[in-house]
């Protein structure tokens, strides 16, 4: 089996299922307090709406949170072109921007909930997805 399905390969298929994970775990559960439970979505906007980002690369880190949904279609995208890297490229962005949120959560003195666990598993599983992307790519080039 030559690991080809429609429009690529199982690792480009394996990225763009993967990239996909990362940006709905946003809908997730990622902290609480006090009783109200929030998503990720809703912490950034929460963040964004009180302006409490006091220096400009945190500033950088939420703009980013809010591309992270534009990063999984670009994937998508990019795979349809053919174009293996700007699919490793816009996958490993949008991994950044979702595991640096995260991180800030996990950080903060907010209740974690497992909607964040579950979106740092999803980055770490779409980083290998993305490096078997880069592998075979590299057999590729190496076979010609």
């Amino acid at each position: 089996m030559s690991g080809r399905f429609p429009f690529g390969t199982r690792a480009q298929l394996a990225v763009t299922v993967t990239t996909a994970l990362v940006a709905v775990s946003l809908a997730l559960p990622w902290a609480a307090s006090g009783r109200r439970t929030r998503t990720g979505w809703e912490l950034a906007t929460t963040a964004a709406r009180l302006d409490v980002t006091e220096s400009t690369i945190a500033r950088v880190a939420l703009a980013a949170f809010f591309f992270i949904p534009a990063g999984a279609i670009g994937v998508f995208v990019a795979r349809l072109l053919g174009s293996r890297l700007l699919m490793a490229s816009t996958a490993t962005t949008t991994i950044a921007a979702s595991a640096v949120g995260a991180l800030i959560v996990l950080r903060s003195p907010l209740a974690s909930r497992w909607g964040v666990w579950v979106n740092l598993v999803a980055c770490a599983v779409d980083m290998v997805c993305v490096l078997s992307l880069w592998r075979t790519d590299a057999e590729r080039q190496h076979d010609r």
